[in-house]
């Protein structure tokens, strides 16, 4: 691969350094891009509002349940999901997102583990918190997202309005509350080789690690617009397509759910997507039976790549405008394509290369919070799983007489260990 240098990023020394940087970089663009209603226009909230929000829900949550509380998420991606994160990094205490697909027993299980003693949750989940009440004692606070009249449940804008006001009064608890860096923050559960789910320990600065490195390597900026369609709880979204754009100051548009992904990317002109190999696949198939509906439409599409590839080799770049009718399905503005979870058929990501859009894949795992190694947008290879990370060290030992062994690294992206365990 080239020895291309790698992008400026600026130092975070914390998540609450990261948020305060930001505000004062990006203060009045938008971040948060979502839909009161399905199938509605896009609204946003900006960067100083967002600041704003998770500063009031970070001293509420902090008078609520005081500090070092470790609280829990169980819902699905909305904006008082971003907020509860932050709000609880940055101060309150240590944050345990959960898997809002999780059966009953399990959810008790987690919780019980991490030993949460706080949970917000959606409206969504209530049936689900209200069957294990019982097998839950250590559970003191329950915070809906919303609007209730539930007994012993307190409303997420209540505590975040009460959060306000104690700001406005003076009250610093949440903002000067001490951060330690190098201890846990984010408690992540997480499928493994035994029965029972591994409970991850991430720290403050194994994620501001991890998202420096990825951002050298990957350029992204404030002109850049994120949809948000896998899962939060993952690390692969949240500190790929939630934390990074708030550190690099770009946009994130809320999706609907997967059969509104391509609506979704139209409306918001979405430019760069995270994607696991299934989605990208189905973008893939997609294009390709249009493209090959008729044997006239097929011959031009290969006429067309081919085109391209000759005018590429004398530096003329002219595939969006020849496959401008598949870009514009994708909203017009996709450039980058990254995909990740599992290994990729390297002819899908030619084709999608072949036809303008940026297109590449990383490693990552959980325990690396969670990149470990990515494909440069400038310099990448289709069969690999990229290059490790800035300061990232990885080995294979133990190999066998085809060079296949163990595969280890050492970095400060690199997990804490796992709780309890």
């Amino acid at each position: 691969m080239k020895n291309i240098p790698l992008y400026d990023v600026r130092h975070i020394e914390d998540l609450r350094d990261m948020l305060k940087q930001s505000t004062e970089l990006y203060g009045d663009l938008p971040l948060f891009y979502y839909k009161k209603v399905r199938g509605g226009e896009y609204e946003y909230h900006t960067f100083n509002e967002y600041n704003t929000a998770v500063q009031a829900m970070g001293t509420g949550l902090s008078h609520l349940c005081g500090l070092g509380s470790r609280i829990a998420i169980l819902a699905e991606t909305r904006y008082e999901w971003y907020i509860s994160y932050l709000a609880t990094t940055n101060g309150t205490g240590i944050i345990v997102p959960l898997d809002k697909e999780l059966p009953p027993d399990e959810v008790a299980s987690c919780l019980n583990r991490a030993e949460v003693n706080c949970i917000i949750y959606s409206s969504s989940k209530q049936k689900v918190l209200d069957e294990i009440k019982d097998q839950i004692p250590g559970v003191k606070y329950y915070i809906c997202m919303d609007k209730t009249d539930k007994e012993g449940v307190e409303y997420f804008y209540d505590v975040l309005n009460k959060g306000q006001e104690l700001l406005d009064s003076g009250d610093r608890l949440f903002l000067d509350a001490p951060l330690d860096r190098e201890a846990m923050t984010v408690l992540l559960f997480t499928s493994g080789t035994t029965a029972q789910s591994k409970a991850v320990m991430l720290s403050q600065k194994n994620i501001c690690k991890n998202l420096e490195g990825m951002c050298s390597m990957c350029y992204i900026d404030q002109n850049d617009m994120f949809l948000s369609v896998l899962p939060l709880h993952h690390t692969y979204e949240c500190t790929c397509g939630f934390l990074c754009q708030v550190y690099r100051g770009s946009h994130i548009a809320i999706c609907e759910g997967l059969r509104y992904i391509v609506p979704n990317m139209q409306q918001s002109k979405v430019s760069i997507i995270l994607v696991v190999p299934l989605m990208l696949e189905k973008f893939h198939k997609s294009i390709m039976s249009k493209a090959k509906a008729t044997k006239k439409m097929a011959r031009k599409f290969e006429f067309g790549r081919k085109l391209c590839k000759f005018l590429l080799f004398f530096g003329i770049d002219k595939r969006k405008k020849i496959f401008k009718q598949v870009h514009e399905t994708f909203g017009g503005n996709l450039r980058l394509i990254i995909c990740g979870g599992a290994a990729i058929d390297p002819q899908i990501m030619q084709d999608m290369q072949d036809m303008g859009f940026g297109c590449i894949q990383g490693y990552g795992l959980t325990e690396c919070a969670p990149i470990l190694a990515l494909n440069r947008d400038c310099d990448y290879n289709n069969r690999a799983a990229g290059l490790p990370l800035p300061d990232v060290d990885v080995q294979v030992i133990d190999k066998d007489e085809n060079g296949i062994g163990e595969f280890i690294a050492k970095g400060d992206n690199v997990m804490l260990g796992y709780y309890k365990n």
